[in-house]
């Protein structure tokens, strides 16, 4: 007999009127991200939430396109800020820098991932 799992509360959806200044700013970033308003908010509030700044928003988008789910620009938030634990150390610029070759790389093997699964190669790769 499998285990009962706990329920999960619902998570109650939150709604906010922005006001001009703000909602102007989400209009913005709808625009430039070619997504909807709501979906804006959402990423603006990921990523304040994850203390980034807007210089990550790029390399946090490549990196959901990776990701599969239904949160995966939050979960991307979370992989870069794990990135960022690293390197907390060095300047902003590089820290920037580091991600984005992280996100790139990452986006690199993904595709090998899915180029190995589409010919039914076997690839091993090994440490040097």
């Amino acid at each position: 007999m499998a285990k009962k799992r706990p329920k999960k509360e619902p998570i109650e959806a939150i709604q906010f009127r922005p006001g001009g200044k703000l909602g102007e700013l989400i209009n913005e970033f709808a625009g430039i991200w070619r997504i909807s308003r709501g979906e804006a908010a959402k990423r603006l509030t990921a990523l304040a939430a994850h203390k980034l700044d807007l210089e990550f928003a790029a390399s946090v988008q490549d990196l959901a396109g990776c990701l599969y789910g239904a949160e995966n620009f939050v979960d991307a938030c979370q992989m870069v800020c794990v990135m960022l634990n690293e390197v907390e150390s060095t300047p902003q610029s590089q820290q920037v820098q580091i991600v984005r070759r992280n996100v790139d790389l990452y986006k690199s093997l993904k595709g090998i991932q899915k180029e190995v699964a589409e010919n039914r190669v076997s690839v091993k790769l090994y440490r040097t």
